[in-house]
This record gives structure tokens, sequence and C-alpha cells, in this order.
């Protein structure tokens, strides 16, 4: 009887050993579930927030305003009775070139005898 005691101690004792390091691996196992919840829920929080950007964005691109402005600006068209003037962008001619028919004087020698001696006056 006394080695049935000691038997039963020792399987009570081990039954209490798995129970607690399963409880251990549980609580574990969920506290760093707790972390992907967390995280889970600041990219809704996010999402939410582009969603709400994006409907508003779409509620104007839909709107009567923005309609008008884009036939404007990229089709050239205009209201009734209006006129529309297409102002043609200017070339720039590669081949005019200033030149500084000058002498490559300091800047303080050019304005001295442009205003000083205008004659040259040496």
């Amino acid at each position: 009887m006394q080695m049935k005691r000691g038997l039963w101690v020792w399987l009570v004792a081990a039954g209490g050993l798995v129970m607690a390091v399963n409880t251990g691996a549980n609580i574990w196992r969920l506290w760093k579930l707790g972390g992907s919840v967390t995280t889970a829920q600041r990219e809704v929080d996010s999402a939410a927030a582009l969603n709400g950007q994006l409907k508003s964005q779409l509620q104007y691109v839909q709107s009567p305003e923005f309609v008008e402005k884009e036939a404007r600006d990229k089709l050239g068209y205009g209201k009734a009775g209006e006129t529309i003037v297409v102002v043609p962008e200017q070339e720039q001619n590669s081949n005019f070139q200033i030149t500084n028919s000058q002498k490559s004087e300091p800047n303080w020698k050019q304005w001295l005898s442009l205003y000083i001696w205008p004659g040259g006056g040496r």
C-alpha cells in the first residue's frame, strides 16, 4: 500500500507538471497573438483611413465641377457662347546665341568705361 501511495504521488506530480507546462505554453501563445491582433488592428485603421480618402476623391472625380475642369483643360472644350483661344507655345531657337563682342575685361572696368569715361578716356 505504501508503494501504491508513492506511485500515485509521482503520477499526480507528473500530471501537474504536464498541465503547468501546457498552461505556460498556451499563455505564451496567447500573448504573442495579442501582439498580432494589435498590429492587425493598426493595419485595419490605416486601411479605413485610406478608404475614406479614396471615397472622397472618387466623389470629387464624379462631380460636375471636375468633369467641366477636365473638359476645359485637357480637351479644350468650353461652354456655349464662349470663344476658346489657344495660344501656341513659342519655340526656343537653339541657334540663337548671345555673343559678347567686348574684350573680356573685369566688370568694374566695363562700368567705368561706360559711365565715367564714355569715349574710352584713355
